[in-house]
């Protein structure tokens, strides 16, 4: 669902997201990360949604865990020298270093 609404606020097809979900074990808490190029610097969008299958689910508080795992994805992204092949997935770990890649020319990353 959350894809359907990205492709909406992004105005692009559905599937643009395939390569952009990073769900899965080793994920940092980070769902999908998808990138745009834009002329004054990329625009980087981090996603973590939380899919309920009950209004009573739904209803529950944000649990404090993602924001950890969300703050240790962005010291993960920062830190060149952590071990991305013990601390990421596949997809992640390119996303990670085609992030930092992007901010190489930035003042300061993050």
């Amino acid at each position: 669902m959350v894809f359907l609404f990205l492709s909406v606020k992004f105005k692009v097809d559905i599937h643009a997201f395939d390569d952009c979900v990073t769900d899965g074990g080793n994920d940092l808490g980070v769902d999908a990360i998808y990138i745009t190029r834009m002329s004054d610097g990329p625009e980087i969008h981090v996603i973590q949604s939380k899919f309920h299958d009950s209004e009573r689910k739904a209803g529950n508080a944000f649990k404090t865990s993602a924001m950890h795992k969300f703050r240790d994805f962005l010291r993960t992204v920062k830190n060149r020298e952590a071990d991305l092949d013990a601390l990421a997935n596949p997809v992640l770990k390119d996303r990670i270093l085609e992030i930092r890649e992007l901010l190489a020319d930035e003042s300061s990353l993050l």
